[in-house]
């Protein structure tokens, strides 16, 4: 079950468990053991905040295991990858990205930290004509809002995109720390 409530689902998952599974009533050493929880998780949000999302995304894809999750109505496998690797497209506008193989799939990303646009849908698709695997999933990553064309451009293209928001969602299910942008 998801919660969407944060502080409510932290509040049952820190403070509530914690007291059902305690097998002492001891208030100080539990507080003790609450504040180093909390300063571990700070330490651990500044740590992945100060790296680049390339580098978040592909420890993020290092985690996957053959799960099946639902993003935007859409059921997607995430592929255990036997690699994933940096890729630099030959593109101007197209900069950063990845490559995850898996043993029956490609997947491909590109970063857009600004506004997407359906030109920029078009350059990455035809980038990704480049690489002839059969099953190849495409998915590019902004930290922007996404318009109605630019979704109906990447829908004839088959490309997935993925903003802040969906990005965030696979960061919970994995408890990795939150893109903020």
């Amino acid at each position: 079950m998801k919660i969407n409530d944060r502080v409510f689902s932290f509040w049952l998952k820190f403070v509530y468990q914690e007291k059902l599974n305690s097998f002492t009533f001891d208030a100080k050493n539990q507080k003790a053991l609450f504040r180093d929880y909390i300063e571990s998780g700070i330490n651990e949000f500044l740590l992945q905040a100060n790296k680049p999302l390339t580098e978040r995304l592909a420890e993020l894809l290092r985690l996957f295991s053959d799960d099946t999750i639902q993003i935007d109505r859409k059921r997607l496998r995430l592929n255990h990858f036997r690699e994933v690797k940096p890729l630099e497209f030959n593109n101007r506008s197209l900069k950063d990205g990845l490559l995850g193989r898996s043993s029956d799939s490609l997947w491909i990303m590109a970063f857009k930290p600004d506004a997407l646009t359906e030109d920029f849908v078009a350059e990455f698709a035809r980038e990704c004509k480049r690489y002839r695997h059969k099953v190849q999933r495409r998915v590019i990553v902004t930290l922007k809002e996404i318009d109605a064309n630019t979704r109906l451009r990447a829908m004839e293209e088959k490309v997935l995109m993925w903003d802040v928001e969906n990005l965030n969602q696979i960061l919970d299910l994995f408890s990795k720390p939150r893109v903020i942008a």
